[in-house]
């Protein structure tokens, strides 16, 4: 059974490692057509929503969730001390005949 969670949390972790890139891969991307694009007004005709700050505000939004989804998942896993007990120096390994 243990093993079954190992690899549930394994490919939870997979998962959320996705979405993080994908998060920060598409509000980057969204931010940078944004700041393109926000001085030449011209480039877009479209009478509302204006593009340039829409896509501005959404990459800024996806990025903020990806360091959300960082700080929340990653940051407290790193204090966290391993489930697995360490063995002592003294203690033999088994001997193999």
């Amino acid at each position: 059974m243990e093993e079954f969670l190992d690899v549930v949390r394994a490919f939870g972790r997979a998962t959320l490692k996705v979405l993080i890139g994908v998060a920060v891969g598409f509000g980057v991307a969204l931010l940078t057509m944004g700041i393109r694009s926000a001085g030449a007004a011209d480039t877009w005709q479209y009478d509302e929503p204006p593009l340039p700050e829409t896509f501005l505000g959404i990459g800024a939004g996806l990025l903020a969730s990806a360091a959300m989804l960082i700080l929340l998942f990653y940051v407290p896993w790193l204090g966290r001390n391993s489930e697995r007990p360490k063995r002592d120096q003294g203690d033999s390994p088994p001997e193999i005949r």
